[in-house]
């Protein structure tokens, strides 16, 4: 697939840019911080550059190429910069969902946690101990990140546009977590209810914000012009993560890189939970909502919840639901077709909506 390989060679291109990076931090942090902030800073680089798809620099990239930007180094540079914010929210992430794995290898505050008992500290609590490095680890990271953008070489009123967009859009990224978590804890949400968690979670910050992005580097961000790229990139990102989820529950540990038990164990509400509570029985949702937030859940519950999840139809309605929201966004490309748009983008956006909802992980 087009799309597909537009993404692989990407990562080869900015993968080492992200590399170079963290070998110049590491080195001037060495000349003045003791071995401890050395060793979040390099937990830091160990999320950051492990087994990640480098979907949302991409997007920034390729919107930028499809408005003609020529500027192509900054704009990889500013692809550096969305993945260092990408790790500070999956910190963050893995530290509220209690989770132990992120891409097959411990996630930060597990990995802070055994460097506790490495050093036989005693004094502090080790869980604690990790999880306050990683939330400060990841804190630096952001600002790290944001470094990065107030030197790319743009006009100063595209990196005040750039500098406003992030800081917005991760606002409401927040405010997608805070409902996420509420989702969560209460187990009582409307089908609207989640996907307007999805829309401010995902569809704002893994499209929406790279997206305009793009078009900010290249001085394409008038109102209009965002707001078409906006209904492409929420239904968009919506479908990307109803997929996500289902790949949480039905897709295979070794590709996803976390176990399958993860997302009910940590109660995770989802499109699959709330269809399936909304048409399950009486026995099911009881069955169901005692697994959600099970940190012990087994091998045959999780089978149960599978079969829930398919007896009631939620698989076959999330499967269906995503596809509509994918044909919805390759639909607002064609109406709101610019003559100014290169092939090379466009293709680019028309094909990853549709990969993204074929992917196995």
């Amino acid at each position: 697939m087009y799309a597909k390989k537009v993404l692989e060679d990407f990562q080869k291109q900015i993968n080492p840019l992200i590399n170079e990076y963290f070998d110049k931090k590491i080195l001037e942090a060495e000349k003045i911080y003791p071995q401890t902030a050395l060793e979040a800073l390099k937990v830091y680089r160990d999320v950051t550059t492990r087994g990640a798809k480098r979907a949302r620099a991409a997007f920034a990239y390729m919107t930028y190429k499809m408005y003609g930007g020529t500027n192509l180094d900054e704009a990889l540079k500013m692809g550096i910069v969305l993945e260092l914010v990408h790790s500070y929210l999956l910190i963050l992430d893995d530290f509220m969902d209690d989770s132990n794995i992120r891409r097959g290898d411990p996630t930060a505050h597990i990995m802070f946690k055994d460097y506790a008992k490495k050093h036989n500290f005693q004094s502090m609590d080790k869980s604690h101990f990790g999880e306050s490095l990683a939330v400060t680890i990841a804190a630096a990271g952001f600002h790290m990140a944001m470094q990065i953008l107030n030197e790319l070489k743009f006009n100063d009123d595209v990196i005040e546009r750039l500098s406003q967009n992030l800081n917005q859009k991760i606002e409401i990224t927040a405010y997608g977590q805070i409902i996420d978590v509420a989702n969560a804890a209460s187990q009582n949400s409307s089908e609207e209810d989640v996907l307007k968690m999805l829309e401010w979670k995902t569809g704002v910050y893994t499209y929406e914000n790279p997206i305009h992005i793009g078009a900010i580097m290249a001085g394409a961000d008038s109102p209009k012009e965002l707001k078409a790229l906006s209904e492409y990139a929420i239904p968009a990102g919506i479908a990307f993560q109803i997929q996500d989820d289902i790949l949480g529950v039905f897709g295979k540990e070794e590709e996803l890189g976390k176990s399958v038990k993860s997302d009910i164990a940590e109660g995770k509400y989802t499109l699959l939970v709330n269809y399936a509570l909304e048409k399950g029985d009486s026995v099911q949702q009881e069955f169901l909502r005692s697994m959600l937030g099970n940190k012990s859940i087994s091998d045959k519950e999780l089978e149960q919840v599978r079969d829930i999840f398919i007896s009631t139809k939620a698989l076959e309605r999330s499967r269906e639901k995503a596809h509509e929201l994918v044909l919805k966004a390759k639909g607002s490309l064609v109406k709101n077709h610019n003559p100014i748009w290169k092939s090379e983008g466009l293709d680019y956006l028309n094909g990853i909506a549709e990969y993204m909802i074929e992917r196995k992980l």
